[in-house]
């Protein structure tokens, strides 16, 4: 059986990691004619499993690695390895592929990763004189020549097989391509459409991002505006109850004061001056004139104002009566709201009443 690979398998494996007694070579001569085949036979051990790619080389002795054979031949695979006669194999090598020099040669055994599993003893090609070396050149030059014919008759005969078989394949294999092509367009075709519908969707959905995210920005600003609106109310909400607060607080506390000193709130002496006679001596500029004369008046109490007394009933001035005038003398009360202010906060007292 004729193999398609051109060239063995080898490697680079040293001797020492070879193992030579796995095959064995039987009836190797020391001469062998390099102008006749040589047929090589050997023997597989009991523990040695063949495999299809393993070949039987010729090596010069001294060789280091497999890739230094000089010509090799294919083995045969048996079919049954049990079988006793599976055992026994023999190769034939052509005299034409043999080596024409006197150098020592032997036969290896190398399986298909390319390690040695036997090796013969070495022998040598010698001619035995010249008429044999003439013979034989002769018989093998028509040897090969036969060869070469009939391998010339059997390549022109696949020849025009193919010659008759090619243009109905070319036909063929041409449709065959045309139809690829037209589908391979057609999906071409379909994957663009896909992507500028993917592209155009991309893009659909970015400018409605935008403007979802301009219209959060927007009611971001809107609330914080409004968070900040409404923290402000509310510290003017309660500034103003504060306020309020203090203002109710004040408001009884000249309620007291004025019931303590027996005097009514509604009866201040207090008159919005008119146009008469007394109009000499107010400033021209003030329309109603000046506030503070009334107020500067009634300061100094006289004895027409002085009431009868709240305490003891009398209607002469008492000891009560005095206390009531001294205490309304350190104090400013406002004509309009009836607000009071002490005698010290004469300037808060002129900026309330203007």
């Amino acid at each position: 059986m004729e193999k398609t690979v051109e060239d063995p398998p080898t490697s680079a494996v040293l001797l020492d990691h070879c193992y030579f007694s796995q095959v064995i070579f039987n009836s190797v001569e020391k001469f062998y004619i390099p102008a006749g085949d040589v047929t090589c036979h050997c023997t597989f051990t009991q523990y040695f499993i063949p495999h299809l790619n393993d070949w039987i080389g010729i090596f010069r002795v001294g060789w280091k690695t497999t890739r230094e054979y000089y010509t090799f031949m294919w083995v045969n695979l048996p079919i049954d390895l049990n079988n006793k006669s599976a055992k026994q194999q023999e190769v034939q090598f052509k005299a034409y592929y043999l080596p024409k020099d006197d150098e020592y040669y032997q036969f290896c055994y190398v399986d298909q990763d390319g390690m040695v599993w036997g090796a013969s003893i070495p022998f040598q090609f010698c001619p035995e004189n010249e008429e044999d070396i003439l013979v034989v050149t002769t018989q093998e030059r028509r040897t090969i020549g036969r060869q070469k014919q009939n391998q010339k008759l059997s390549s022109e005969n696949e020849k025009m097989g193919i010659r008759v078989d090619q243009p109905q394949k070319l036909v063929q294999g041409d449709q065959d391509k045309t139809e690829q092509l037209e589908h391979l367009f057609t999906e071409q075709r379909k994957d663009e459409k896909k992507l500028e519908r993917t592209v155009e969707e991309m893009k659909q959905n970015e400018t409605t991002a935008m403007k979802k995210q301009q219209e959060l920005m927007d009611e971001n600003f809107h609330l914080r505006r409004l968070s900040k609106n409404k923290i402000i109310c509310n510290i003017l909400q309660i500034e103003k109850e504060r306020l309020e607060g203090e203002n109710d607080l004040l408001k009884k506390e000249n309620s007291r004061l004025l019931s303590y000193m027996g005097l009514d709130f509604n009866y201040l002496p207090y008159q919005v001056p008119t146009s008469d006679e007394g109009d000499t001596g107010q400033n021209p500029g003030l329309v109603y004139g000046n506030p503070y004369s009334d107020i500067q008046e009634s300061s100094s109490p006289s004895p027409l104002s002085i009431k009868k007394c709240l305490i003891c009933k009398a209607d002469d001035i008492c000891d009560h009566t005095l206390e009531q005038q001294q205490m309304q003398a350190l104090c400013w009360n406002c004509p309009i709201c009836g607000k009071i202010f002490p005698a010290r906060e004469k300037q808060i007292f002129e900026d309330h009443v203007f």
